[in-house]
């Protein structure tokens, strides 16, 4: 039987979500506090690329917190 069953596994989906998403809102923060004043174009691009991606995660996560 799974947790579902007795009312536990939505509260621990959501805790882990939380948790999720605070560790892409840290780890997009690192990125954007990088200087790129001597990197190179593929390291900023790969930057750039990984902050679109957590962007779309936080989205994701924030739309299924608030259902």
């Amino acid at each position: 039987m799974t947790m579902e069953g007795y009312g536990l596994g939505w509260s621990m989906n959501k805790l882990e979500a939380q948790k999720n998403l605070k560790l892409l809102e840290e780890d997009k923060a690192r990125l954007l506090s990088l200087n790129h004043l001597n990197s190179t174009w593929a390291f900023k691009n790969q930057c750039e690329l990984r902050v679109k991606q957590i962007n779309e995660c936080i989205r994701n996560l924030e739309e299924s917190l608030r259902v």
